[in-house]
């Protein structure tokens, strides 16, 4: 695998350019997937916004954290390690102080989104100068040290909190996928975004962070002269800022 190809998850957060879910006159009939709906001009932040629902940081908890997150048993998280790409197995990394960060935040999160054994999540945590974070398989938290390293730990808090997110909306995920729906996707991607910033306020964090770990790593990929993959599954930067701070002022109102 390339280290130039940016993969599903954190870094294909997918910072595009272009402001997606705006009017939804502007999206092709073939691709309005959630967001068409009759004549009316329904956005994909007013899906992801209608999701979260308003009220305290606790009651957008029992609407997006749902019970939904499937059961992996141990034969399972040793195949999706196996699977892995050889160049990430090449360079995981064992301890060390960023390690053992990434272990304690990874903890809190999963703690909050009361995962049982058998639902947990193993980390991976590997050598890349490439900022990199995913959740694999639904199991295995792959992050990079480079994306560690650049993050502080609310930050970081936040970009683990969207990919455990992943989990309740899985559904939503592989059937956006079967029908070519980008439009849904990114739709899931802001409920993802919606996961983290309600756990950054929950675990005592500035819900903010979310969004700033956003800007470091557009910044990061931009001085490396990478591109995200596959742009048009999610949300641009403006599109996530715009729906992030909508969210946090609903959380203090």
């Amino acid at each position: 695998m390339s280290k130039h190809i940016i993969m599903i998850g954190v870094i294909s957060l997918a910072f595009s350019s272009r402001l997606r879910g705006q009017e939804v006159q502007n999206v092709p009939p073939e691709d309005c997937g959630m967001v068409c709906q009759d004549t009316q001009h329904v956005t994909e932040l007013d899906l992801a916004w209608a999701a979260a629902g308003t009220g305290s940081a606790d009651d957008m908890k029992g609407r997006l954290f749902t019970v939904n997150i499937p059961v992996l048993d141990a034969e399972f998280r040793a195949k999706a390690l196996a699977d892995l790409s050889n160049d990430v197995r090449a360079h995981r990394i064992g301890r060390g102080n960023l390690f053992r960060r990434a272990e304690l935040i990874l903890r809190q999160v999963a703690e909050l989104q009361d995962r049982s054994s058998m639902t947990g999540v193993e980390l991976f945590f590997y050598h890349d100068p490439v900022p990199a974070g995913y959740l694999w398989r639904g199991c295995i938290m792959v992050l990079s040290d480079a994306l560690s390293d650049s993050l502080s730990d609310a930050e970081l808090t936040g970009i683990v909190a969207h990919e455990l997110g992943h989990a309740y909306f899985m559904g939503d995920a592989v059937a956006a996928k079967r029908s070519k729906k980008s439009s849904a996707l990114r739709v899931v991607e802001l409920k993802c975004d919606a996961v983290a910033i309600v756990s950054l306020k929950l675990l005592g964090h500035d819900p903010a962070s979310f969004l700033r770990a956003l800007q470091k790593i557009q910044l990061l990929l931009t001085r490396k002269k990478l591109s995200p993959r596959d742009p048009n599954s999610h949300p641009g930067l403006s599109e996530r800022a715009l729906f992030s701070q909508r969210l946090i002022q609903t959380m203090a109102s």
